[in-house]
């Protein structure tokens, strides 16, 4: 899970870093908004936190601008403005969320833990995963490109959906011909896990059952 802390105030910034990160969450840190468009662009952020008084691009401009690029990716807003209209203001720009300054790192962390609940929540609920060639495209509608074993097993444990699967299963079934052992399976089903999950660490769709497999779970289209 990738956050990105924006704001020029250090000390603010290297109290959410040290508190996210106490929930095994990995931060990444700018000081202003052109450095933060700058390494938004080079990385894949699950999450951003954005001061709107920013030198160079300013917060609302920045929110604007990402917004342009991706409508999937979670804002919340951290600032001293906390007028009804400077709320309005933010929330509108494109924001999940808007929290105001002076704040408690535990009211951040559980405001970070709710936005991701519910974003979890809203794709696992409608949508299904699509299939084209190597490309997987996911709840969220992102697009991942599956190595030649990440496809195979996923098409195995999709054609088996919601149903529990052994490692002895998986490796009789997709790689029969090969000398696989159940450490095999484990480190594909991790390399899925990268590309498919928001959060690799607690996967909402590919899930171990501990003691036997795994079984890729996929909600129902309403």
């Amino acid at each position: 899970m990738k956050i990105l802390i924006v704001d020029d105030e250090s000390a603010i910034s290297t109290l959410l870093e040290y508190n996210l990160r106490k929930k095994d969450y990995e931060t990444f840190v700018a000081s202003d908004g052109k450095e933060a468009f700058e390494q938004y662009k080079r990385n894949k952020f699950d999450l951003l936190i954005i001061d709107l008084m920013l030198p160079k691009i300013d917060g609302i401009t920045l929110i604007k601008k990402i917004r342009e690029r991706n409508d999937d990716v979670l804002i919340l807003i951290l600032s001293a403005k906390g007028t009804k209209k400077d709320i309005v203001k933010g929330l509108n720009s494109g924001a999940d969320d808007y929290v105001i300054k002076p704040f408690s790192p535990e009211e951040i962390v559980a405001r970070v833990a709710a936005l991701l609940r519910r974003h979890n929540s809203d794709v696992k609920k409608n949508t299904k995963f699509e299939i084209f060639g190597n490309i997987l495209t996911l709840p969220s509608r992102k697009e991942v490109e599956l190595t030649k074993k990440e496809l195979e097993l996923f098409k195995y444990l999709h054609k088996n959906k919601n149903q529990i699967l052994s490692r002895e299963q998986i490796i009789e079934n997709v790689w029969p011909f090969d000398n696989n052992s159940g450490r095999v399976v484990d480190i594909q089903v991790s390399h899925l896990r990268e590309k498919i999950e928001f959060n690799p660490k607690k996967p909402i769709f590919l899930k171990t059952i501990r003691g036997f497999g795994y079984k890729l779970e996929e909600g129902n289209e309403e």
